[in-house]
């Protein structure tokens, strides 16, 4: 006879070892984990909370029999332990039965909360969706536009920025997101007041910038008049979260003066407010001591063809060129977290919206930028063609 779920999540409390534990969620039976959602929740937030690192315990978990168990509030909770607790993406099998059944889902059953969670499954690791998929979220979000909080607005903003959706050919009509989503947002007093206000606003402006949406001067009156709001009452001891807000608030100031200049005069006044108490070393750019294989492959690359180089470089005051050749080339490396991926299609790699947006800021800049992806067959003669073709004298190998 079969156990009851509560007898289960007893069992489950003392055990250590993955694979009692793969047995006990093997052993719960579809049905009961539908009637009994809360039952069910419990025993898959104890897996995950558990076992966040064992394959062979999530591999049960991403089985259509736990997807399909649940509609609703339980399916929202169930995606958000599998988003916030295993370690690697998803299995391509679970990406792909996540689309059929949310694009199969009645309208009104896709909540808000439900909507956040399905997104997020893809964003955390750089997986990108179908459009089918993000068509069927996106009714939610337009429909729903005035009621975000501002966490949420930073959080869906941020994922269209770094997925690039707005120039996907795919997109059959990104106006219509621009014109609802990106334009003028009236917070409440009490979500300005909240303790994650000014990580939120900082995340929806530099987003905003990804996107290189910097002409609509409501939308940066409102935000800059926000964030002069917010950021006098942060809690200001020169902690790493200091300095990186102090960091991005310079940043996104530079990325108006370099791209729009014009529009600079008609948020003096917020500016003053925002940039008063900020403390801004560009030697705190460098927080990363640890160098990777590719980097130290690029160096070796230099020496053996006898060029000068500066390594982490700050160039423009505000950002970091991993390499620099002068008087004005910066190379940068693409690991895999800058890449965009399909769970169904290996060879599919779309650079993220941040990098891309790097790249055109120091090129608005007069810089000549090189990315060198982590991917390339042959990095040494990739890197010495991309050199060639802006114009390097490349000498040959000692």
């Amino acid at each position: 006879m079969a156990k009851s779920l509560g007898k289960l999540i007893q069992a489950f409390k003392n055990v250590t070892d993955p694979s009692q534990a793969v047995e006990i969620l093997n052993e719960a039976q579809f049905d009961k984990l539908k009637k009994y959602p809360n039952e069910g929740m419990e025993l898959i937030r104890l897996a995950c909370t558990n076992f966040s690192r064992n394959k062979d315990v999530f591999q049960v978990l991403e089985s259509p029999k736990y997807l399909n168990a649940y509609s609703g509030a339980a399916f929202s909770y169930y995606l958000q332990n599998l988003t916030y607790n295993k370690k690697t993406s998803m299995s391509p099998q679970f990406y792909a039965l996540l689309e059929e059944k949310i694009v199969k889902m009645p309208p009104d059953k896709l909540s808000w909360k439900l909507v956040q969670n399905a997104f997020k499954i893809f964003g955390r690791y750089c997986i990108i969706p179908s459009f089918s998929y993000i068509s069927k979220l996106e009714e939610v979000i337009i429909n729903n536009s005035e009621q975000f909080s501002l966490a949420e607005y930073s959080v869906i903003v941020n994922f269209y920025a770094n997925f690039r959706l707005l120039e996907n050919p795919e997109h059959k009509n990104p106006d219509r997101f621009r014109k609802v989503m990106l334009t003028k947002k009236n917070f409440s007093q009490h979500d300005l007041e909240k303790e994650s206000a000014m990580n939120s606003l900082i995340g929806l402006t530099k987003s905003l910038v990804f996107l290189k949406h910097l002409q609509d001067t409501d939308l940066w009156t409102n935000n800059f008049k926000m964030l002069a709001y917010v950021y006098p009452k942060c809690h200001h001891d020169y902690t790493p979260w200091r300095i990186y807000t102090d960091m991005s608030i310079f940043q996104i100031i530079d990325a108006h003066q370099t791209f729009a200049p014009e529009n600079m005069g008609k948020y003096v006044e917020f500016l003053r407010k925002i940039t008063a108490k900020c403390h801004y070393d560009p030697k705190n750019l460098k927080t990363q001591n640890l160098v990777s294989p590719l980097e130290i492959s690029i160096k070796e690359i230099f020496k053996k063809y006898s060029l000068k180089y500066e390594f982490d470089k700050i160039i423009s005051n505000y950002y970091i060129a991993d390499y620099f050749l002068e008087p004005n080339i910066a190379i940068e490396i693409d690991g895999p977290r800058h890449f965009i991926r399909k769970y169904n299609d290996s060879s599919f790699k779309l650079l993220r919206g941040k990098a891309v947006y790097k790249t055109d800021l120091m090129s608005a800049k007069g810089y000549k930028v090189i990315r060198v992806p982590c991917f390339a067959d042959d990095i040494e003669a990739y890197l010495i063609n991309e050199l060639k073709n802006i114009g390097v004298d490349v000498a040959s190998s000692k």
